[in-house]
């Protein structure tokens, strides 16, 4: 495979996982509002939904997740990555669409690309955990047991 090509995979798959993260932010704070909704007593309304940041951005959503979960390292970690989204994205661009850089400079720029990935993909085990604990929480899903 040229580099090009494998550097053009490489900034698809991190953009990807981008997405990934974006949407289990808005899952996440879905079934928190669920959660409190469960939660209230039936005298006190409650009427904030996923539907009201559906399609916030992904500063926005860190935003919101950061008022419910008591992870302070994964919402460090989100928002320190937040930063590397937008700069992989334009400088892709550049890179895939500009001025031509040095053929051998996107084999050394895909594996960076890789490596966010890969953070990406721990941060996305890490929300999808999160999430996880909101759904026991609120009864909405049961805990399992690991078997011996």
């Amino acid at each position: 495979m040229d580099r090009e090509l494998q550097y053009r995979n490489a900034v698809s798959h991190a953009l990807a996982g981008f997405q990934l993260i974006e949407e289990a932010l808005k899952d996440y704070i879905g079934y928190y509002h669920e959660a409190v909704r469960k939660l209230l007593p039936s005298t006190l309304t409650y009427g904030s939904s996923r539907r009201d940041i559906q399609d916030a951005a992904l500063g926005k959503l860190i935003n919101v997740f950061a008022k419910s979960c008591g992870n302070q390292l994964l919402i460090s970690d989100l928002r320190s990555l937040t930063g590397t989204r937008d700069e992989l994205a334009h400088k892709a661009l550049l890179d895939l669409y500009g001025c031509v850089q040095d053929p051998a400079d996107l084999a050394s720029r895909s594996a960076e690309l890789q490596k966010t990935a890969e953070q990406v993909g721990e941060l996305l085990t890490v929300i999808n955990e999160e999430t996880l604990n909101v759904l026991i929480a609120a009864g909405l899903a049961k805990a399992s047991h690991p078997r011996s």
